[in-house]
Formats: structure tokens, sequence, C-alpha cells
């Protein structure tokens, strides 16, 4: 019978945690909109995370969190990438808000963690093989997390970029409109004195 050395196993179950553990959750933003999510968070815990905002004016935001009196406990103001760490001083339900400045399209990506980070290990129960495959999952989980976060972006401004186009498109339409309406309101004008310098010629 084929043994799998005890190492290994951790290093396996470890990798299947990071496809776990790593996706970012999003949110879109616009017309000066507020979203929140709510997280229940016990006294003394603290809540990590990073978030990372794409689209038009990207930084235009407020991200905060209130406590249940309805306070303002933590707040992070225009900024497009940053981290958040708040310790809770009480238990209880807390808002996670983000709220646009403008009226632009925005995602917000983020990663929010309560207590321990994912992935820890205390020391005394791995062994050495454990601790590299420990650092490897954390590099792992960092890496995978921009990745989507840098995919988000890549769509907001694609997004933006399909706006943008349309944009052109109608102004260009609309200034052919006038273009034509002037044109013609000419060419009706030089009509209509031709005809006049005509008629005063045969009368004379």
């Amino acid at each position: 019978m084929l043994k799998i050395p005890s190492g290994k196993i951790l290093a396996l179950l470890l990798l299947f945690a990071v496809f776990a553990a790593t996706s970012a959750l999003q949110i879109t933003l616009q017309d000066q909109r507020k979203r929140c999510l709510r997280r229940k968070i016990k006294e003394g815990e603290t809540l990590t995370g990073q978030v990372v905002l794409s689209g038009l004016e990207e930084d235009r935001i407020r991200f905060y969190i209130e406590d249940f009196y309805g306070s303002m406990v933590y707040h992070s103001d225009n900024k497009r990438d940053f981290s958040v760490k708040y310790t809770a001083p009480r238990e209880g339900e807390y808002k996670i808000c983000f709220h646009s400045y403008d009226y632009f399209h925005k995602i917000v990506s983020f990663d929010f963690r309560i207590g321990e980070k994912a992935g820890h290990v205390e020391p005394e129960v791995v062994n050495e093989a454990g601790n590299l495959v420990k650092e490897a999952y954390q590099k792992m989980q960092y890496v995978l997390r921009n990745q989507g976060f840098q995919h988000a972006r890549e769509q907001a401004h694609r997004k933006v970029m399909y706006e943008a186009e349309d944009y052109i498109k109608w102004c260009g339409g609309v200034k052919l409109v006038i273009i034509l309406g002037v044109f013609g309101v000419q060419l009706f004008v030089l009509t209509s004195l031709f005809s006049r310098k005509k008629n005063i010629s045969s009368m004379i």
C-alpha cells in the first residue's frame, strides 16, 4: 500500500485551501450610491482586509465602518488601493460601507477577514516542511488575490472605454445633424436670394 508522507498531505491541504480562501468579493458603485454589508465581530477581534477600486475617478469614494449605534468608528477617503485593520472594542454587528462621491461607474473588489488570518498554523504543531508550505501558501494567496483585483480593474477600464466610444459616436451624429441643418439653411438663403434677383431683373 502506497504511503504519502504527512508533509505532502499538509501541502496538498493548504494548496486546496488557497482556492477556497482567495476569491475576492466585488460590488459596483455609481450615481453617488452607498453600499453596505454587515458583519458580526466579537469583542477584541480584528477585521483585516484589502480594498481595490477600478473605474473612472476610482479614488472618489469613502470607506467606513459603523458600529451598532450608528457611529462611524473607522474611515478611509480618496484611495484606490488600501488595507483595512480595525479591532472591535465591543461585540456586535458592524456595518462596512462604500460611498461614491460622484456618478461614475466603479467596481470595488475587497477581501475581509475576521480574527486569525486564513491559513494560520501554530508553529508547535507543524514541522519544518509545514512551515515552508505555509509560507508558500501565503505568497500564492497574495498573488491570486492581486490577479483577481487586476482582472476587475481591466473589466472596469474596458467598460469605461466602451462608454466613451458610444459617447463619441453620439456626439459625432449630433454634429453631423447640425452641419447638415446649417448647410440646408444656407442653401435655402442662397436659393431665395438668387430667385429674388432673377425676379427683379425680369421686371426691369
